[in-house]
């Protein structure tokens, strides 16, 4: 589906963009680097590549004329909702025309601004609204987006403008699917309790977010903001990981928070999630490994059961650098025999297989809070840097101040502590090495 979609947009690149100087799919794609150039959402940006899909996307009888597609806002919505784009998506381009509407009613000189083909178009679109149909369009929960997506859709209308190629979308589309796992991958997540993405995010935005990453990292320690821990070997303290950013950065908090991660994690957990927790892990060169524990003895101790873990990798990892490890067995749903700290006994650890699981760049794991993880050292003279986000049904509540509020009481950053006092907790401290000296 994803593939004949873009497949489907490329076959516009001779299609007369109806009464301007461009091709249909010069418009499509001016009009997405448009919404990607002002930061718009991921939603945003797809709807308007897709806005003008009611042109040529129905194999049915349609009513055109020279000015192009009858209704092609709504022929466009309902086949993007048919094909299991995610709704906001289809939404919005169902929209544009009547934004289009609006801005006639609501902006005085419009009209005037705008290019002859599309003055056309407006009058056979039922032009401009009144003000009932203003109000109502007003109270749209994607009143606002739906007005930027027309401005793009406006602006869109240059020669020999340079934009991204369709296939740089592909990633991004596959994020914004109602489903994005296919069935082969959730059969095998259902038995086996993970699941394995290749290419979640391709090398272009892999880039601004191990820019962001690397920002984060040479943030100062500052008490009551964001939380850095640190590790110790031979003498020399390393920056391990850090906790509680999302108030504080924008770029990877934009797709833990909006619905790239929230719809594959919706599909995978069977309902509605919300975010409970995030880290970045840096494991540096020389870095520590982690010990084998279960995540559920931490989590379930604020009143849930389960959870869902999402790993996006930043750099390589590798055996060689501490990849993750995971237990090789049937879906585990319950507690494994534990040490006093949480972490697994030694012995079950050892008579059990593990699974390294190397990943590049931009792939994710997805993992539940059952599954036995561990990871080893760092033996290379480069960083094995990961985003771990963990989720939690939303019907179970949005637990993730109180679970930092806590996590700063009982094991607070170094820049919070006092002097004398022991910070020992196995449920915030659990098989990690932050504090160890060696």
């Amino acid at each position: 589906m994803m593939h004949d979609l873009l497949s489907q947009l490329k076959s516009q690149a001779d299609a007369d963009y109806i009464g301007e100087p461009i091709s249909q799919l010069d418009h499509s794609l001016q009009a997405a680097s448009l919404a990607k150039a002002a930061g718009e959402s991921e939603s945003l940006v797809l709807a308007a590549l897709f806005h003008d899909i009611g042109h040529w996307c129905s194999a049915g009888e349609v009513s055109a004329t020279q000015v192009g597609v009858v209704d092609h806002d709504q022929i466009g919505e309902q086949y993007l909702k048919q094909i299991g784009v995610a709704e906001k998506i289809s939404s919005l381009v169902g929209l544009h025309v009547q934004a289009k509407r609006y801005k006639a009613f609501s902006e005085n000189g419009y009209e005037q601004k705008i290019s002859p083909a599309s003055l056309q178009t407006l009058s056979l679109q039922g032009g401009p609204m009144n003000a009932a149909e203003a109000k109502t369009f007003e109270s749209n929960p994607y009143f606002r987006e739906a007005l930027a997506l027309r401005g793009y859709d406006e602006a869109a209308k240059k020669q020999s403008c340079k934009v991204a190629p369709v296939e740089s979308y592909e990633s991004m589309l596959r994020r914004h699917l109602i489903e994005p796992l296919s069935k082969p991958k959730m059969t095998f997540f259902k038995k086996n309790g993970f699941v394995r993405i290749k290419s979640w995010f391709n090398d272009n935005e892999m880039a601004r977010i191990e820019e962001s990453v690397r920002k984060m990292e040479s943030w100062p320690e500052v008490p009551g903001k964001w939380m850095k821990y640190f590790e110790y070997a031979f003498n020399q303290r390393t920056l391990c990981r850090i906790e509680n950013f999302l108030e504080y950065e924008e770029v990877v908090s934009s797709y833990l928070l909006g619905d790239s991660f929230r719809l594959l994690l919706n599909q995978v957990m069977g309902a509605p999630v919300v975010l409970f927790k995030e880290k970045i892990n840096f494991k540096q060169a020389g870095g520590q490994g982690f010990r084998a524990h279960q995540d559920a003895p931490a989590f379930r101790s604020f009143g849930q059961n389960f959870h869902l873990n999402l790993m996006l990798s930043i750099d390589h990892t590798s055996s060689d650098n501490g990849c993750l490890e995971l237990m090789r067995s049937e879906r585990i749903c319950d507690l494994l025999p534990a040490e006093k700290d949480l972490t697994l006994s030694e012995d079950f650890e050892m008579k059990n297989e593990w699974i390294s699981v190397e990943t590049e760049p931009g792939d994710i794991l997805v993992f539940d809070s059952y599954i036995p993880h561990k990871s080893a050292a760092n033996l290379t003279k480069n960083s094995r840097r990961a985003l771990y986000a963990t989720y939690n049904k939303a019907c179970e509540g949005d637990w993730r101040e109180k679970y930092y509020e806590e996590k700063r009481r009982v094991f607070p950053p170094e820049a919070e502590r006092e002097k004398g006092v022991t910070y020992d907790s196995n449920i915030f401290n659990l098989g990690n090495p932050i504090g160890v000296k060696i």
